[in-house]
């Protein structure tokens, strides 16, 4: 417990620095979602026992970073050229890898970069004048998940009864499930009051009841991807995917429901005025 305390403590200060920095050097969170990328990738690498294969690994790692460095601008022709890449990989070391284990590091290495790429976006949706816009929605990308995942574990650990997918996951229960959603509504809500009432200029307005609603579809989303990537590791025979933070395993551990719930907010944020300017 002293370890997964000490690493949330570290991951949450390292953000909120990078956040708090973000209008002299935006260029720090582009870097550091980048990093992240490149990392949970190469962990699914791990993951599948084929890490020292560098003719995949390696385009598998450059495609983790375009998205969360530059962006759609050439992402579509990214996705284009890592295609061809690797089914040449796959040709040239068809002896020592099948087409499933490239169609799942093509399709792993595409699901985890085009949401934290995604995270860039949100942060430029503000624009420079109201820069704080863009900073909200990543707070809410990050608190969503974060918060619903802290309080199903803790919930769950002190009050779980009913098994939420035990083939899947056996420690998950429905008690902390529920209980991870009503923590992160909480949570969610207290964000927008100290950005509406500490952070935000005047004039500034958020939408309660939208950021609800998107709260409650997210704490479900992140769940869902907690499930999933838990049923990936339950795949490839391991217990987490690295051991980069202490008591929490590795970072696609913690980013797997970040993962679902960023296009999430991004698509609703762009759809319907959840902060009006």
């Amino acid at each position: 417990m002293a370890k997964r305390l000490m690493s949330a403590i570290f991951g949450i200060t390292y953000v909120v620095l990078v956040l708090v920095f973000n209008g002299n050097l935006p260029v720090l969170l582009n870097i550091s979602l980048a990093a992240v990328s490149a990392v949970c990738v190469f962990e699914v690498c791990s993951a599948m026992g084929i890490q020292k294969i560098y003719g995949m690994v390696i385009p598998a790692l450059a495609f983790s970073l375009i998205m969360p460095l530059f962006g759609f601008t050439i992402f579509n022709r990214a996705c284009f050229l890592f295609a061809v890449v690797m089914f040449c990989a796959l040709i040239a070391m068809h002896k020592n890898i099948t087409f499933k284990d490239m169609a799942v590091l093509y399709s792993l290495s595409l699901i985890i970069s085009y949401p934290l790429g995604l995270i860039c976006q949100l942060r430029d949706i503000g624009g420079a004048v109201h820069n704080t816009v863009g900073i909200f929605y990543i707070v809410i990308c990050l608190v969503l998940p974060w918060t619903a995942d802290a309080g199903a574990y803790f919930i769950g650990s002190a009050m779980g009864k009913h098994k939420l997918c035990p083939n899947i996951s056996p420690k998950k229960s429905v008690e902390g499930a529920v209980g991870g959603v009503i923590i992160s509504v909480l949570c969610t809500a207290a964000a927008c009051l100290i950005f509406q009432y500490w952070i935000f200029p005047e004039g500034v307005k958020i939408h309660y009841f939208a950021v609800i609603l998107m709260s409650l579809a997210g704490a479900g989303l992140s769940i869902l991807g907690d499930l999933s990537f838990s049923l990936v590791k339950r795949g490839c025979h391991i217990k987490d995917f690295g051991n980069v933070l202490p008591g929490h395993g590795g970072l696609l551990d913690r980013f797997d429901s970040v993962i679902f719930v960023v296009p999430m907010v991004y698509f609703v944020t762009t759809m319907y005025p959840v902060v009006t300017i």
